[in-house]
């Protein structure tokens, strides 16, 4: 598995969406990471993107495209069903609680 340093200790959940999972041949690999309100700043997850990127692109050998949810943003977006998004790793079910549209 794919380790980059302090990506999981912040997440939710890291999600694989997009032509990686329906393309048998795809272009790119799309990945919505969620991570908790509170856990970090918005500064924060953009590194830890950053942070993800070439690894993820060289272990794939295609480019990554990353999206940054935090967890209520991907309950109100209802994000992970809507894309058909398919787990790659999670923490824990994702928490809708309090986060009603």
């Amino acid at each position: 598995m794919l380790e980059v340093s302090g990506v999981r200790s912040e997440a939710v959940g890291i999600f694989l969406f997009g032509s990686a999972l329906t393309a048998a041949s795809p272009r790119d690999v799309d990945l919505l990471y969620v991570y908790r309100p509170g856990a970090g700043t918005a500064r924060r997850a953009i590194e830890l993107r950053r942070a993800m990127c070439g690894p993820v692109g060289a272990a794939l050998g295609l480019e990554p495209h990353i999206i940054l949810l935090n967890e209520r943003e991907a309950a109100q977006t209802n994000f992970v069903q809507e894309e058909q998004c398919a787990v790659v790793w999670r923490k824990e079910p994702l928490s809708t609680a309090g986060y009603e549209r």
